[in-house]
């Protein structure tokens, strides 16, 4: 199967999949493969299915686009929620070891 529009559909599949699972390393792969297949592709030998397949690509991308940009906000939350959750917990443990130390100071004085 040297047909790069063949291997397309796969890759397009693959792409889907790897985004789907939330596999990022897998799905810049995927995208740096599809980019060589387009490089090969013979526009002029396409045929009109093939070219509907390739325009259908680019709505794709844009609905990809916006998935990737959802995730990324709901992940970038996720990162403040935890660093917050980090410096409260850093600021309650501050005020034990506080709470502790003059403790022990009262106790010697």
């Amino acid at each position: 199967m040297n047909d790069p529009v063949e291997l397309l559909r796969e890759v397009e599949k693959s792409i889907d999949e790897a985004l789907e699972k939330g596999e990022i390393e897998q799905l810049v792969e995927l995208l740096k493969k599809r980019e060589e297949l387009f490089k090969s592709l013979k526009m002029d030998a396409l045929t009109p299915n093939d070219r509907k397949f390739l325009q259908d690509i680019l709505v794709k991308d844009r609905e990809r686009l916006e998935r990737i940009k959802t995730k990324f906000e709901r992940t970038k939350e996720s990162l403040l929620s935890i660093t917050r959750g980090k410096i409260a917990l850093e600021k309650g443990y501050f005020n034990i070891n506080e709470a502790d130390r003059i403790r022990k100071v009262d106790r010697s004085g």
